[in-house]
């Protein structure tokens, strides 16, 4: 039965949610989102959903006029579907991911299907991709009858160019393979127009040309470089209308920016748009044109700046209707009339809307997370403060709702990557742990991505000092706010965070009354081995070898910051949990750990999910790590 929230709305007014009288449980916290991709037909009158229900997704669609009317519900088997496209009115494009065989390894690979709404049918588009990059679409024609689609055919290919029938799934070949070349471009009447070829020397070569009839002339865009050589472009999209082409690059201020792009000259132009302090993360483009229409970015929580005035001027009646949340433009329409729209906030999941322009209506169209009222949730405030060596820090604290700011337990939280971070939204963890009375600090150590390459770069190297001291010193200065009580702190991580949460409990137990990991890294020479992406953030720098600089350099070997060569000096409790069918990092990584502490005669809590990987894919696994979590920090720092 399609579980949907109904309610018509004034653009002004602000949407009412269901209360419950019980206090959220670790199932509802763990509970995984019902809604997720939802994607309006161009006429405007379907909405198509990926529902989620267990570890199973199926497509939904409803009537965008009646939301409560159920068109049609299809399951694709065990696919697991990662987005949806409509290709004219009657037919949805899915994107699914899979996994392939090569040489005894298993790789993600993408597939394309179609499902077809009328007939109520779903087939392979072009079966013939069967590399681990397909079904990428360049072109659909407004009929929906046919598409351009780019893939491999196999892994040793580059992307190849395939027209398919969408009434069949059935294809023919447009464009052969060119080497190095992974990026094409079509035109809004569906023909292939361009190509960026790539070269060991990271330059490119652009193919283009004017008509059909045409052969591809070549270009070759020599890049801008900074003085290591590194080419500081990381995304061109060329345009075939008569708007500029444009490029990301870092080159200018070292923060990730939008630029004209002087295709002949291979140079950068004017800047579209640059944040004055934090990269942009990416750019919406215009479903027929391709051309870009707006830039996402991230400062205290998510914004999206538009460069068509009239979708901006819309987007500030959105941010003024539904204050204080982030409002996110999800899919369009095409006469421009009709919106889907996500709104929520670091307290709220969200909701996602359909807003009718012409009517000025606002409806609630899904709640993607049913389990949970809003009204239970604690704020999670942005916060800034100074490390010792007058770095500004970022981060996030989520203050326990109903009790008074004053000498909290808390929960340091910091986040995997390490070359990621952390963002202003919806965190079941958190707000789980603020439930039961504690505050929880999320910091954006050095290293951390979204300001640029110069603060990303301050923390190579910093995996075991650097970082961590980041982490400490935030909470110092909460403490000097009076906010926390710095002698009930317990540190909580995954990945990377489980990692500084074990490499913290042994050498700095006096800050500390307890640690908890999840998928946490106790052997970085092992893990270099098995998957260097960890020590290198790729949006920055090609050079890995510079993330091991600094502190490792100077101490020769990773394994003089390893938790696991130094686990007879863990002298505070300590909770380690692991999938077991972790890829990313082994469950190797926290079982001989454990075995270490064993021997060591420090007898750590632990469990093991066998059906998980890196996170969870079973909610009754999540809910068992939760509660195991909360009965480990009531034990050793209770919340009252």
């Amino acid at each position: 039965m399609l579980r949907l929230i109904l309610a018509c709305l004034l653009l002004a007014a602000e949407p009412a949610r269901a209360q419950t009288a019980e206090p959220l449980s670790a199932e509802d916290f763990a509970a995984p989102r019902v809604w997720s991709t939802p994607r309006l037909s161009p006429d405007g009158n379907k909405i198509a959903f990926i529902m989620h229900e267990g570890e199973d997704k199926r497509i939904v669609i409803i009537d965008a006029n009646d939301p409560q009317k159920v068109i049609r519900q299809a399951n694709l088997g065990k696919q697991d579907l990662q987005s949806l496209r409509w290709a004219g009115n009657e037919r949805l494009l899915v994107k699914v991911l899979g996994e392939i065989q090569l040489f005894r390894r298993f790789y993600y690979a993408d597939r394309l299907y179609v499902y077809d709404v009328a007939r109520d049918q779903s087939y392979e588009a072009a079966p013939e991709f069967n590399g681990t990059f397909a079904g990428n679409i360049l072109y659909i024609d407004a009929s929906g009858d046919w598409a351009l689609v780019s893939g491999q055919k196999n892994q040793n290919d580059y992307p190849s160019i395939r027209r398919v029938d969408l009434a069949t799934g059935k294809s023919a070949q447009v464009e052969n393979q060119m080497r190095y070349v992974w990026t094409w471009f079509a035109d809004g009447d569906g023909v292939v127009r361009a190509a960026i070829q790539g070269s060991k020397k990271n330059d490119f070569v652009l193919h283009y040309r004017d008509t059909a009839d045409e052969k591809f002339r070549q270009t070759k865009i020599k890049l801008e470089r900074d003085d290591d050589d590194e080419a500081l472009v990381e995304e061109i999209f060329i345009s075939l209308t008569d708007e500029p082409s444009v490029a990301i690059s870092n080159f200018r201020t070292g923060r990730f920016a939008l630029y004209e792009f002087d295709i002949a000259q291979g140079r950068l132009g004017n800047a579209v748009f640059e944040h004055p302090t934090h990269d942009i993360d990416a750019v919406m483009r215009h479903p027929k044109t391709g051309d870009v229409i707006g830039v996402s970015f991230h400062d205290e929580k998510p914004r999206i700046h538009w460069l068509d005035p009239d979708i901006a001027a819309l987007q500030t009646k959105l941010d003024r209707a539904l204050a204080g949340n982030a409002n996110e433009v999800l899919s369009f329409s095409d006469d421009g009339n009709r919106l889907i729209i996500r709104s929520g906030r670091g307290s709220d999941p969200g909701l996602y809307y359909l807003f009718d322009r012409a009517a000025g209506r606002l409806d609630i169209i899904a709640n993607p997370y049913e389990r949970i009222d809003p009204d239970q949730l604690s704020p999670v405030q942005p916060v800034k403060y100074t490390a010792r060596d007058g770095l500004e820090i970022e981060g996030f604290l989520t203050l326990p709702k109903g009790r008074e700011a004053k000498n909290l337990p808390l929960i340091l939280m910091p986040h995997g990557g390490p070359f990621a971070r952390d963002e202003w939204g919806y965190d079941p963890e958190v707000q789980f742990l603020a439930q039961r009375g504690y505050a929880v600090f999320q910091p954006n150590f050095r290293g951390s991505t979204g300001r640029g390459r110069d603060f990303v770069e301050k923390g190579y190297g910093q995996f075991g000092s650097g970082m961590l001291n980041d982490m400490f010193d935030g909470v110092d200065w909460l403490a000097s706010q009076g906010t926390i009580d710095p002698q009930r702190v317990c540190i909580v991580g995954s990945s990377y965070g489980g990692y500084a949460a074990m490499w913290a409990a042994i050498t700095a137990p006096e800050r500390l009354r307890c640690a908890a990991s999840f998928a946490g890294v106790s052997n970085l020479n092992a893990l270099r081995r098995h998957d260097r992406k960890m020590f290198s953030p790729t949006r920055y720098t090609t050079n890995w070898r510079d993330q091991i600089a600094g502190d490792v350099a100077a101490l020769k070997e990773l394994d003089e910051i390893s938790p696991i060569e130094h686990a007879g000096r863990l002298r505070i409790p300590i909770f380690i949990a692991h999938g077991k069918d972790d890829k990313r990092v082994p469950v190797s990584q926290s079982e001989e750990m454990i075995e270490k502490l064993v021997r060591a005669g420090r007898n750590p809590d632990w469990v093991v999910y066998p059906e998980n990987g890196h996170g969870f894919e079973k909610p009754e696994d999540h809910a068992d790590y939760l509660k195991r979590l909360s009965t480990f920090l009531a034990e050793h720092n209770p919340a009252n």
